[in-house]
């Protein structure tokens, strides 16, 4: 797939391969941080589901790249590559189903290990598995396998399963996400179109 950029002077349009966030493409607020008004306007009471500022990143934001006055964005242009997450907003949530179909310890009890993340919030408790463990997983980090020792697969069956089945409402994109690395190799692919 590719990113495509139509030059007119000082009008331009980049075609993109999927549906992006709008901070990938205009950067973050300047107003996004942790102060109690920040994640009132930017959450509506959803911080759960998603990383919060203070561990919220982005590559990069494409209208920094572009040297036009003018450049509109247009998503799934060209392909339909599904959603680009950033990394650190992959939280794939642990569901207790998928740990017990394997014989695996719950969510609370792996959270008590340090494997799996909890987050509360006006007594909601989501647990949950980050983004970056689940790609070390999925791709057979060989450090990550060995410290996560027989949890392995369990860790590895949460990845795969537990946004299907324990979030698919509340953070759909992630279920329609292409990879873990989209969104940084969207911004590198952005950035060698604009040097």
């Amino acid at each position: 797939s590719r990113i495509t950029r139509v030059d007119f002077g000082d009008v331009a349009m980049m075609y993109i391969p999927g549906e992006l966030t709008p901070e990938l493409v205009v950067g973050l607020p300047d107003d996004f941080n942790m102060d109690e008004a920040s994640l009132t306007k930017y959450y509506d009471d959803d911080r759960i589901r998603h990383a919060l500022p203070d561990t919220y990143t982005i590559p990069g934001a494409l209208l920094d790249l572009v040297d036009e006055d003018i450049t509109f964005t247009v998503g799934l242009g060209g392909d339909q590559l599904g959603y680009h997450v950033v990394m650190s907003d992959f939280k794939i949530g642990c569901s207790d189903d998928v740990l017990g179909a394997v014989g695996a310890p719950s969510c609370a009890e792996l959270n008590a290990y340090g494997v799996v993340n909890k987050t509360e919030y006006e007594g909601e408790v989501s647990y949950w598995v980050s983004g970056q463990l689940c790609k070390n997983v999925d791709e057979e980090h060989q450090a990550t396998l060995e410290q996560l020792g027989a949890l392995a697969p369990a860790i590895g069956g949460l990845c795969r399963y537990g946004q299907m089945l324990e979030q698919e409402n509340d953070h759909y994109h992630e279920t329609n996400g292409l990879g873990w690395d989209l969104a940084g190799d969207l911004f590198k692919a952005a950035e060698s179109l604009y040097e």
